[in-house]
Order: structure tokens, then C-alpha cells, then sequence
């Protein structure tokens, strides 16, 4: 009888402890689940404790900081991905879509630019040559920002939004041209509104743009210095593309054709970390695998993979990776 209970014990006990096992794993797998709608907004990550090989240069009076990896192997396209790091796929055609898609005279936009809003929510500190041009969201809140800065500095809330996703090309049209990047609905076409209501083109650039609108995430998408584009200057086009690489590209002086190349030394391995206020961005480029690539990712993380239109994808993370 002894026996009996001791072996019967032995059972109840083992499937105790198999119980306790399996749970453990999957309360562990739940937690850890990778989140692949993750998408970065204005939440505050805790910055990673490892403390990389680095150059600091300080970018503004605010804080700002880029911190620049040594150089490295270049891992990326899903190989050798770390712990804590998940993959996302991503097929061919994703290259082309996204916000920092290069678009000039050899490249050519045939990505999917999503769906678009109109300037409904926009403060008064700036004008529209019509309300219902079509945009990306950030581009509201973005030219919001930029335009209360600029009314403040200037005096007068004379700054106009004259296009966004295709020129005008009726006769007496300001900027009839069409430009490369228009399409995407990240760009805007700017003018002034003089006193006599009339409006005035930006021929040249705009001193206040040229020195403070990478503080909002805009750049100059086309730039006399920028002939690797192949497209003439247009000082009155401004294209966002985020705080994050708008800061980092005014902190290196580079044109965004410069900026496409410069990213493709900074890859999973020697990422570059930028800060904004007190939120620090991994940033790094993954060359395509041809077909579906890996992207490695930070598990839980705060994302955004956008396509480059040539070769492979940008990633932007929130927290320091």
C-alpha cells in the first residue's frame, strides 16, 4: 500500500511540475511576442545601458545629439540577427514605398503613398492657396509647428502653402513644374501672401526655411548644391522626412541625395543614434536580400521601415538598440 501511494505521488507530482513548466514558457513567449504594428509616436523608451564606440557631435542649442558608430561588418538583411531582435519581412515592391524614398531624375516614384488628408486641422499661423490639398498627417502637424515658429519671427502669419501632390498647370501658375517627390504627399510648395493679398513666389532661399526648417522635419528636397539629384533648385519645395534624419542631415551638411549614400554606411552593426528632446533613434540601413528581405528589428520596439527606392530599407527606431 506504501508503494502504491508513493508511486501514485510521484505522478501527481511530475504533472505538477510539467504544468508549472509549460506555463512559465508560454506567460514568457506572451511577454515577448514581437509586435509588428508598432510604429513610432511620441512615447519614451529607456535608453539601452551598452555604451557603444562613438563620436558625439552636438547638433543645436537645444541638446540634440549624433552619436556615430565606428565602422563595422555590416550586418543586416536579417543575417546574425541578435537576442532580442525579431525579423520583419519585407517584399520586393516595399522599397519603393515609404517616407524616405529617393526620388529625382533617376528615380522614379512607383510606390504606394497611402492615404492622404487635407490641412483641415491646421492653426492660423500660416495660409492655404486652397484647403482641400491633399497630404500625409505629419505634414499638417509638422507645417503647424514650423508656422507658429515662423509667425513669430517674422511678424506676420504670410506664409502660404500653395501645393502639395501635383503642381498647378493652369496659365499663371507659380511653380507649373512638376518635381520628382510631389506625389508622395510628404511635400509642400510654399509662397508668400504679401500685405495687398497678392502672392509672391520664393525664388531663392528663404532665410528663416533655410536655417530652421530641419527643426520641424522639413529639408530642401532639390538644392543648387544637391546636382546629384538632377534636379534644378526649387527653394520653394520642401519635402518632410522627420526630425530624426532632417537633424542628422543638417548636422553632416548633407543634401539628400548625400544623405541616401551616407545612410548606407550606417547598417545594423553601426547604427547612428540621433536625439531629439529627450527621446534618443536608432537609425539604420538594411541592404535588400532580393525578393523578401528579414529586417531585423528590436523586440517591443517603436518602428518605422521605409523603402529607399534603390536598394533597400531604412530603419528608425525609438530607444537607443
Amino acid at each position: 500500500m506504501a508503494r502504491e501511494l508513493s508511486v501514485r505521488g510521484a505522478v501527481v507530482i511530475c504533472g505538477v511540475l510539467f504544468g508549472l513548466i509549460w506555463g512559465g514558457d508560454a506567460v514568457y513567449r506572451l511577454v515577448n511576442q514581437p509586435d509588428e504594428k508598432a510604429a513610432i509616436d511620441d512615447a519614451r523608451f529607456n535608453n539601452s545601458e551598452t555604451e557603444p564606440a562613438e563620436t558625439i557631435l552636438t547638433t543645436d542649442d537645444a541638446g540634440n545629439t549624433l552619436i556615430i558608430q565606428e565602422a563595422g561588418s555590416g550586418l543586416g538583411g536579417g543575417e546574425d540577427v541578435p537576442d532580442g531582435y525579431m525579423t520583419i519581412p519585407q517584399d520586393e515592391a516595399a522599397i519603393h514605398t515609404g517616407m524616405l524614398v529617393q526620388l529625382d531624375s533617376t528615380h522614379s516614384y512607383s510606390g504606394n503613398p497611402g492615404d492622404f488628408t487635407t490641412f483641415e486641422k491646421k492653426n492660423e499661423s500660416y495660409r492655404m492657396k486652397r484647403m482641400d490639398l491633399p497630404v500625409q498627417s505629419a505634414v499638417v502637424n509638422a507645417m503647424n509647428a514650423m508656422g507658429t515658429a515662423y509667425q513669430s519671427a517674422n511678424g506676420a502669419a504670410n506664409l502660404m502653402v500653395y501645393s502639395t501632390t501635383a503642381p498647378y498647370e493652369k496659365a499663371g501658375s507659380l511653380y507649373p513644374n512638376a518635381l520628382p517627390d510631389q506625389c508622395t504627399g510628404y511635400c509642400v510648395d510654399l509662397c508668400i501672401l504679401n500685405e495687398d493679398e497678392t502672392i509672391s513666389r520664393i525664388e531663392k532661399p528663404n532665410a528663416w526655411l533655410s536655417e530652421n526648417a530641419w527643426k520641424y522635419g522639413f529639408v530642401f528636397s532639390y538644392t543648387e548644391a544637391d546636382s546629384a539629384s538632377g534636379v534644378g533648385a526649387a527653394p520653394h519645395h520642401l519635402r518632410f522626412i522627420g526630425k530624426v534624419h532632417a537633424g542628422i542631415m543638417q548636422s553632416q551638411n548633407l543634401t539628400l541625395s548625400g544623405y541616401y549614400d551616407y545612410l548606407r554606411a550606417h547598417t545594423m552593426d553601426v547604427p547612428l543614434y540621433y536625439t531629439v528632446g529627450e527621446t534618443i533613434y536608432t537609425v539604420y540601413y538594411v541592404p535588400s536580400a532580393g525578393g523578401t528581405t528579414e529586417v531585423p528589428i528590436p523586440k517591443k520596439a517603436k518602428y518605422e521601415i521605409s523603402g529607399n527606392n534603390s536598394d533597400g530599407y531604412i530603419v528608425t527606431v525609438e530607444g537607443q538598440h
